[in-house]
């Protein structure tokens, strides 16, 4: 504004002022005036304030986590102390706030609930293998539930180091059975053999922590106390049982000259050991001579845990019987699958005909081993029941392959993909009642073994085997690469819960499960060539493609 505007502006406000009754002495002054209030006198003018914003040394709670995670896992509030002057508050002490997820332990350091998407269900946690320029295979593992460690057996040829120091077979196929943690460090290892073979298949424990596994055997054996056993000609079924540090107790073998192989073990509640497995030509239990009809039979001997005979059976016909693997549930029933031919007689149950080439069955032996009941399907293709489990609540869950098709007790039917072996799951009650059944795979699947655990912690069983194709489980394709090895977790009540294949460009097998009391899962198998299962890529010995032995293990 201009100084001539800016004088004009000045006299014409003091004229304004004037007229509304205040006496302007100069433009921006003016005189005070007393005014009155009727109602009393005007306030005064407040204090300053102090600066506090809490009460000096009292504590407060606290919290600088990430919202919403507070009271979710480990994570919980502090207290903070306010300071002296009052001027703010002091370090929360005391509180946990979310970190990085140990996948490994039962607490949730991140505190994102259940389920956290860091650690899915079958994560990898560690895998290892092992083997030389020969063939090595775990075939069967157990978990101990007090300490958490894995046992496992198998065959190997030429040199195996499970972390103690390298093992070497005596010529052809020798036994190892080994002790590790469940972080996977060596606690002891053994070699089992002489120069002709000897092969083990599975293995249990008992409720004290011993160690029993199955086999076949030729030549001889000597477990440890220099007193070995011998094969009568052929290949002899064998069972032995070790003290939980791998120490010899006892062995026991069964056969003539001709095969005879132990398949399946399984222990009772009442710590009585269950022996199954096929043979031909003659074996002797219980004091007796048991002749072969024709082809193969299946045997299923009971014995205490001293090794003496308690009981015993056998089952045959004219064609080939095959038994795959045996399981007890919580009252010592015994349940027993596999495939027959022909006709077979299933003892007091009667005579049973296949449909055809070879049907799938489950028989459900009481304690005693008297016949309870017995469930067949088929057609004229092949079937088979590979592996059994039970629940805590006794019902009965069957896996298995199949070409053609299966007609289940309520109507249903299972049918295998056109001109290809498909792969079946069902459950059944106590009674051989049927709950739910599935199937699966496409026109390029095979399916060379299957095996299978319950897990009480989630309430579900969990299946291995190895494949090629596609499998769905439920929770959508599994494609192989060339061969490659399956998990798969389902519930109780037939629900997919998860599932998964691993594998490099060759073959990827896995033939044992077993699952720890957390639900921890361990997988052992074997793996030809170069194969990633999740934590880097294992390779083999420079100059072979012999299968090497693997062990590994996955989240619940």
């Amino acid at each position: 504004m201009k100084l001539r505007s800016l004088g004009n502006w000045a006299r014409t406000s003091a004229l304004l002022l004037a007229s509304l009754g205040f006496a302007a002495s100069s433009v921006g002054a003016c005189a005070p005036v007393a005014r009155e209030f009727p109602n009393g006198q005007g306030g005064s003018g407040g204090t300053g304030g102090t600066g506090q914003v809490c009460e000096p040394l009292t504590t407060a709670a606290c919290y600088t986590g990430t919202p919403g995670t507070e009271d979710v896992g480990v994570c919980k509030q502090g207290t903070h102390t306010c300071l002296e002057d009052g001027s703010g508050y002091g370090p929360c002490e005391g509180e946990v706030v979310p970190t990085t997820e140990i996948c490994t332990t039962v607490e949730d350091e991140g505190c994102d609930g259940p389920n956290p998407v860091e650690c899915p269900s079958l994560g990898h946690v560690w895998s290892k293998s092992y083997g030389g320029l020969g063939e090595e295979v775990i075939t069967s593992i157990a978990v101990d539930p007090t300490t958490g460690d894995v046992i496992g057996t198998g065959y190997f040829r030429d040199v195996i180091d499970f972390g103690g120091g390298p093992i070497a077979s005596t010529g052809g196929d020798d036994i190892f059975l080994f002790r590790v943690s469940a972080l996977g460090e060596h606690i002891w290892s053994k070699r089992f053999g002489d120069s002709s073979y000897q092969t083990a298949t599975d293995l249990a424990l008992d409720a004290s922590g011993a160690i029993y596994i199955v086999g076949e055997m030729s030549g001889a054996i000597d477990f440890g106390d220099g007193n070995p056993i011998t094969s009568n000609g052929g290949d002899d079924a064998f069972v032995a049982k070790f003290d939980p540090s791998g120490t010899f107790m006892w062995a026991r073998h069964f056969g003539d000259q001709s095969s005879q192989r132990g398949k399946s073990i399984a222990i009772t509640p009442a710590n009585q050991v269950i022996v199954a497995g096929n043979y031909s030509g003659f074996i002797q239990l219980m004091g007796m001579e048991l002749p072969t009809a024709q082809g193969t039979d299946m045997f299923v001997l009971k014995l205490d845990s001293s090794g003496f005979d308690v009981a015993a059976k056998k089952y045959g016909g004219m064609g080939t019987e095959e038994l795959m693997d045996i399981a007890v549930d919580s009252k010592g029933a015994i349940f027993i699958t596999g495939a027959f031919e022909d006709i077979t007689d299933f003892g007091q149950l009667g005579a049973y005909a296949s449909a055809g080439s070879s049907d799938a069955f489950l028989l459900k032996l009481a304690p005693d081993l008297n016949e309870d009941w017995v469930r067949t399907w088929g057609d004229a293709e092949f079937q088979r029941g590979g592996t059994v489990a039970t629940s805590a609540t006794d019902d009965v869950f069957v896996m298995g392959d199949l070409v053609g098709s299966m007609m289940l007790s309520d109507g249903t039917t299972l049918m295998s993909p056109s001109q290809a072996r498909g792969v079946f799951l069902m459950s059944l009650g106590p009674d051989g009642s049927h709950r739910w059944a599935m199937n699966t795979g496409n026109a390029m699947s095979f399916f060379a073994r299957q095996m299978m655990t319950s897990d009480p912690s989630s309430q579900s069983i969990v299946a291995v085997g190895f494949y090629d194709g596609t499998l769905d489980f439920g929770g959508g394709p599994l494609v192989a690469n060339v061969v490659d090895g399956f998990v798969a977790k389902i519930g109780w009540d037939g629900k997919h819960i998860s599932s998964t294949h691993l594998g490099g460009p060759a073959l990827d097998a896995f033939f044992g499960v077993a699952v720890s009391p957390m639900g921890d899962v361990f997988v052992s198998g074997g793996h030809q060539g170069p194969a990633d299962f999740g934590g880097g890529v294992l390779d083999t010995p420079a100059g072979t493609d012999d299968i090497q032995a693997l062990l590994m293990r996955l989240l619940p």
